[in-house]
């Protein structure tokens, strides 16, 4: 299969045809097989109003297992969308991939036409999954979940496990065009803050405590070591969370008892809130922080009552 005249992937197909005698015609497949190195997709189709100008095909098909290297020449024949909007992956297995597609005849003259036009629906289960953000990687042990493919935008819904913590995602990414708004919501419990890989140098390190939240995306992915350029949102609740000195000659560990709040970015701006109780003492944080490319502006107000200062990690 060729795309122009400088993309192509080798693809074997086999299938048994059976014609129908009815007034339009319309062919079926059984036992159909698609091949591209040691991808195989097996499955059925039918070809519909073969002689109609609504002439369509589809395709119910359900892959092998196969690996992130293994798909490359796939998607490097569908081009830099599909490479930008996947950037961030270094690594996966397919365990199950089932897609369900309906592709009108007329569409398949050029690549940019089928990506409108084609209708599809797929299930997707996964493991070991790497993402690249920054100069670091976050694994996913498991991920699952489907989506449905209209327009060029993917609305998408998936599950899994990260870091030993349950996860939800879901929203719609428009697979072809980076520039128009995507829109994503991550829901997580429990997630074991000792285990995420914070950055190097910070005075204090949680030793204990787990998260519970959620993160809200919408605007532009952001192509890549480009900074996100759209709206965010994020709601976190932390229980037992234990800071502990990075200096182990430092001052004693500091328990959070409770800790909640929610945040907003948007334009360079996160507006913040956020909820506590330490050293027995209730306190609140409200306030502004504008980032720039020279040095971060905080505005905000930290009120608090009742502290013990017989708690305090005083000399």
């Amino acid at each position: 299969i060729r795309a122009g005249a400088t993309k192509q992937f080798p693809l074997n197909v086999a299938f048994v045809l059976n014609r129908s005698s009815g007034e339009h015609l319309e062919i079926s497949a059984s036992a159909v097989k698609l091949q591209t190195g040691s991808i195989i997709f097996s499955g059925d189709g039918i070809a519909s109003n073969l002689t109609e100008d609504n002439a369509g095909i589809s395709l119910n098909l359900k892959s092998n297992d196969f690996s992130w290297e293994e798909i490359q020449p796939v998607l490097h024949f569908f081009g830099d969308p599909i490479k930008e909007a996947l950037a961030p992956l270094e690594a996966f297995d397919v365990n199950q991939l089932s897609i369900r597609a309906e592709i009108p005849v007329s569409s398949l003259s050029q690549i940019e036409n089928l990506q409108q036009q084609m209708i599809g629906h797929v299930k997707l289960k996964t493991r070991n999954v790497v993402l690249n953000m920054g100069d670091k990687s976050y694994p996913i042990e498991s991920l699952e979940g489907e989506g449905t493919l209209e327009k060029g935008v993917l609305a998408h819904k998936f599950s899994g496990t990260a870091l030993e913590s349950d996860f939800k995602l879901h929203g719609e990414l428009p697979l072809f065009n980076l520039e128009k708004d995507s829109i994503s919501r991550v829901e997580w419990k429990n997630l074991v803050l000792e285990k995420l890989p914070f950055a190097k140098g910070l005075s204090w390190i949680p030793t204990q405590g787990k998260v519970s939240g959620s993160l809200s995306l919408s605007g532009p992915l952001p192509k890549e070591k480009e900074t996100f350029p759209g709206k965010l949102a994020v709601e976190f609740q932390v229980e037992g969370l234990v800071l502990k000195p990075a200096n182990p000659n430092g001052a004693r560990p500091i328990e959070v008892s409770r800790l909640k709040g929610h945040g907003n970015f948007n334009q360079g701006l996160l507006q913040h809130e956020i909820h506590g109780t330490v050293w027995g003492s209730d306190f609140d944080i409200k306030g502004k922080l504008r980032l720039s490319q020279d040095k971060p502006v905080l505005n905000s107000r930290i009120n608090w009552q009742e502290l013990d200062v017989s708690q305090l990690p005083l000399p």
